[in-house]
């Protein structure tokens, strides 16, 4: 269920939530991806500033604390422009929508991940990028 690319994706995934960065990581690397995993904004932003990972899209957990999806995301689009970015949360589509306001996301997905709705969201958003 992985989309047709010439190069394997790289994904980073944010969350405070060991759990759901190892249930995360290991749906998609059975799909064939290369994941990454931070447990912080601030984690994520070091490891798109100084590594050699790359992503081509980030799934960012809304609720955080010290920085939160919607901060780590603008933080992450100073350094990465134009990537795809996915906001997970337990909260409702709207209430998110309307704290990420004028800020593009490529797709929200609902926490714990299922295996079908975290691969057609993240395949949706490496489909438009």
């Amino acid at each position: 269920m992985t989309i047709d690319l010439p190069d394997t994706p790289n994904i980073l995934i944010v969350d405070d939530e060991q759990m759901v960065l190892t249930l995360g990581r290991v749906i998609l690397e059975r799909k064939g991806y290369r994941v990454c995993v931070a447990l912080s904004g601030e984690e994520a932003l070091a490891m798109c500033r100084e590594s050699e990972f790359k992503p081509d899209c980030v799934i960012i957990d809304y609720t955080m604390p010290a920085m939160n999806g919607r901060d780590t995301l603008i933080a992450i689009r100073k350094i990465l422009p134009s990537v795809p970015a996915i906001i997970s949360s337990g909260y409702s589509d709207d209430e998110i929508a309307e704290e990420m306001e004028g800020i593009p996301v490529s797709g929200m997905i609902h926490k714990p991940y299922r295996q079908d709705s975290l691969l057609a969201a993240l395949n949706a958003a490496l489909a438009i990028s």
